[in-house]
C-alpha cells in the first residue's frame, strides 16, 4: 500500500513551527523564576508536541485519502486511523498540560513578597 506522497519532514521545519517556537521561547524568557534547564525541557516539550500532531496528521490525511471511498478499507484501517486521532489528541493534551505548567509559573513570577518590598525599602533609605 501506497500512503501518497508526503511532505512529513516539512513540518518539522516549517516557518510556522518556528515562529510559534519562538514565541515560546520568548514567553519563557520573561518569566524570571524559571531556570535555564527548566525552558529547555519546556522548549522540547512544546516543539515535539507539535511535530507529534503534524505528523499524525499528515499520515492519517494520507490513509484517509486512501481509504474514504472503499468501505473495505476502511474497515481495515479504521484502527489505525484511530490510533492517529489519538497521537493528535495526546499531544494536544501535553500542551494544555505545558500551558498549565507555564501559566504557574508565570503567577509564581509575578507574585510580589511583601519582605522582599519591605527589604528594598528599607536598603533604598539607608
Amino acid at each position: 500500500m501506497n500512503l501518497g506522497s508526503s511532505n512529513v519532514g516539512e513540518y518539522f521545519w516549517s516557518e510556522e513551527l518556528s515562529g510559534k517556537l519562538k514565541q515560546f521561547k520568548d514567553l519563557l524568557d520573561s518569566i524570571s523564576e524559571l531556570d535555564d534547564k527548566t525552558k529547555i525541557l519546556w522548549t522540547d516539550i512544546y516543539q515535539n508536541a507539535f511535530q507529534d500532531r503534524g505528523l499524525a496528521l499528515e499520515v492519517f490525511n494520507n490513509l484517509w485519502n486512501i481509504v474514504k471511498e472503499t468501505p473495505s478499507d476502511h474497515a481495515i484501517h479504521g484502527d489505525r486511523l484511530s490510533k492517529y486521532i489519538e497521537r493528535m489528541s495526546k499531544a494536544n493534551d501535553q500542551l494544555i498540560k505545558l500551558a498549565d505548567l507555564v501559566e504557574r509559573a508565570k503567577e509564581k513570577s509575578e507574585t510580589v513578597n511583601e519582605d522582599e518590598i519591605f527589604e528594598e525599602i528599607q536598603r533604598g533609605s539607608g
